[in-house]
């Protein structure tokens, strides 16, 4: 089925992170999957930015990480 995609900022607010830093996560190739559109449009799949969130998910989380947190 043909889903909306939604542009970087909702993708991001949806993530509850920055557009910058969703961007940098894909450029770094650790974001979810981008659709290029034109030579400066990305869109996200909605599916797939709910894949990615749930992927990141910390079940037992070391000490280190608890300090990010």
């Amino acid at each position: 089925m043909n889903t909306p995609k939604i542009k970087f900022a909702e993708a991001a607010r949806r993530a509850g992170l920055s557009t910058s830093t969703l961007r940098r996560l894909v450029a770094d190739g650790e974001g979810p999957a981008v659709y290029r559109l034109g030579r400066r449009w990305f869109v996200i799949d909605p599916a797939d930015l709910e894949t990615w969130v749930a992927s990141r998910r910390i079940n037992n989380p070391t000490p280190e990480a608890n300090h990010a947190i």
